[in-house]
């Protein structure tokens, strides 16, 4: 009896939660920063800034392909290096996991009282009586159910930063006019998936001053994630 009552207790939560339509989110931060006396303009040109990876990398065309979408968003222009009025470097990565250990405990919920019984009774006179009692059932909570496991988060980042090309020329060293930097930590390693998360998160704060960290929440499958996967002619998935 207990396990059936706690079989349908179960059953139900799966119901209300499948109704709920629950969606997988990310939680994105973002902190730009920049220097408004410095050359803010338009015309770019697109860097990888680790040099470890190559501008003629497959998954750094890809990366920049979406980050090209959202700075044309925001009017920005592509050009060549000599006439480029900014140039913008790209880094991103994905760190270490780390290890989060967790243990959490449910109530079981099952009958505590009530319901029929039988009874036979014994008279001076030898006389027997035999009969039933019923008293309404009580339900209540009869154990505790013990969880407990792990899982990882991993660190995804993108950082994207430009220099005033005239200033630095003149400086001999590298002037920068702002940085846009983008985190966030998931149980999916697969950067592919995360990037247009972060790229599309930080489309408002870019080359802009946050003034602090500014702390996002985007769902998968977010439309403005969608359009940018679809024109790279990919389908969105959940994280």
């Amino acid at each position: 009896m207990k396990r059936f009552i706690h079989a349908v207790v179960f059953g139900c939560c799966v119901v209300l939660l499948a109704g709920c339509g629950l969606v997988p989110r990310f939680r994105i931060s973002v902190d730009s920063i920049n220097d408004p006396v410095r050359s803010q303009g338009k015309k770019y040109a697109l860097f990888s800034g680790d040099p470890q990876i190559s501008a003629d990398d497959l998954q750094f065309k890809e990366f920049a392909g979406y980050v090209r979408k959202v700075l044309s968003s925001l009017g920005y222009v592509e050009t060549d290096r000599e006439t480029a009025e900014i140039a913008i470097f790209m880094r991103y990565g994905i760190g270490q996991p780390a290890r989060i250990d967790y243990s959490s405990s449910s109530p079981i919920f099952g009958v505590t009282g009530g319901g029929t019984s039988s009874f036979t009774a014994f008279s001076s006179n030898g006389k027997t009586t035999m009969g039933t009692i019923s008293s309404p059932t009580q339900f209540g909570v009869v154990g505790q159910n013990y969880e407990s496991g792990s899982y990882y988060l991993y660190p995804r980042w993108l950082v994207l930063e430009a220099a005033d090309p005239a200033a630095t020329r003149d400086s001999k060293k590298l002037v920068m006019s702002w940085r846009t930097t983008v985190t966030s930590s998931g149980t999916s390693a697969d950067l592919r998936l995360v990037f247009p998360y972060l790229i599309a998160t930080a489309k408002d704060y870019i080359g802009g001053n946050t003034g602090k960290m500014v702390n996002v929440v985007i769902r998968a499958g977010d439309k403005r994630v969608s359009v940018l996967r679809a024109k790279e002619g990919t389908t969105d998935q959940s994280p």
